[in-house]
């Protein structure tokens, strides 16, 4: 729970920092006519894409720790059984790829609503 809010946190000031970059095509934007979801929609990719990238990096931070510890333990302990992470491998993918694209989402939504007033 701490690191989803700590994500939603780095994603609304990455949106932020590129909206206010963006400040002045924005506001062409709007004089030309363009729809709210026309100007929106770039910043929202933008957070899917950093949540995606920051859920494939955990997927394989999380698969290094988990082998390291297996194999450790293998050699180590022979009490202890642990699970092979072929086994739960694409469930695991899914589920981060899926919480990171929602903390996208989530994250752009925050951050314009503060920061792209219409």
């Amino acid at each position: 729970a701490v690191l989803f809010v700590v994500s939603v946190f780095i994603i609304v000031n990455t949106i932020k920092i590129s909206v206010h970059s963006r400040k002045n095509e924005i506001s062409v934007m709007r004089y030309i006519g363009a729809t709210k979801a026309f100007i929106v929609t770039p910043f929202v990719i933008d957070g899917i894409t950093i949540g995606l990238l920051s859920g494939a990096l955990a997927f394989f931070v999380e698969w290094y720790m988990y082998s390291y510890i297996h194999t450790s333990l293998q050699s180590d302990v022979q009490f202890v059984s642990l699970i092979p992470f072929e086994l739960a491998r694409n469930y695991i993918l899914v589920g981060f790829l899926a919480i990171g694209v929602a903390t996208g989402i989530i994250g752009s939504c925050i951050s314009l609503s503060k920061n792209l007033k219409a």
